[in-house]
């Protein structure tokens, strides 16, 4: 399939869904969800329009998954510990289509 038809199709199953939230107005885009999916339980994935941030609903990152990050690491000298704040998940190969690609790109 060529890159411009599926950027038509991912473009045709987004859709654009607006939240009011205490800072004004959140514009989420709706990117896609894991493919043949039940009604619930499924990785999802959202395009904040104003920040530019994604939105992730996936499977939590299960011990033997954190200890391998925490093992491989980051930076020097940066905490392998996942903040109170922060959560690591796992999302599955398949949801990589719908991640956009660096800005200006044909997605």
């Amino acid at each position: 399939m060529s890159l411009t038809r599926q950027s038509a199709q991912r473009q045709a199953r987004c859709k654009l869904v607006q939240t009011t939230t205490k800072g004004g107005v959140m514009a989420l885009k709706f990117l896609g969800i894991f493919p043949d999916t039940p009604t619930n339980d499924s990785p999802t994935i959202w395009l904040d329009d104003a920040t530019g941030d994604l939105v992730i609903q996936s499977w939590t990152a299960d011990e033997e998954t954190v200890t391998e990050a925490q093992r491989v690491g980051s930076i020097p000298g940066h905490s392998t510990e996942i903040p109170a704040h922060e959560s690591m998940i796992r999302l599955p190969a398949v949801m990589r289509q719908y991640l956009p690609g660096p800005e200006g790109a044909d997605q």
